[in-house]
């Protein structure tokens, strides 16, 4: 299975998964980290859910793209919340 992009993906959050997830990370602004966190789920995030720089809330498509299970994989997206 392929592990989803660390491209545009917060410094913070990459830190924390080398660091076995240990302790609560030092994400610094919460302010920064909110933009960086949009601008990395807005990268993973599947093409036909995009539009004019927007997420669409509904659509036609396949989310197998998003389908990686594992250790490194969607669920550390949704720890980042």
């Amino acid at each position: 299975t392929k592990s989803l992009p660390t491209m545009q993906r917060p410094k913070a959050v990459g830190v924390w998964v080398k660091n076995a997830r240990k302790g609560v990370p030092n994400i610094g602004s919460s302010g920064e980290m909110e933009v960086q966190w949009w601008a990395w789920w807005m990268w993973i995030n599947l093409s036909w859910r995009v539009c004019d720089g927007e997420l669409l809330q509904a659509g036609d498509g396949s989310w197998d793209a998003l389908k990686r299970p594992g250790q490194n994989r969607l669920l550390n997206v949704v720890m980042t919340l």
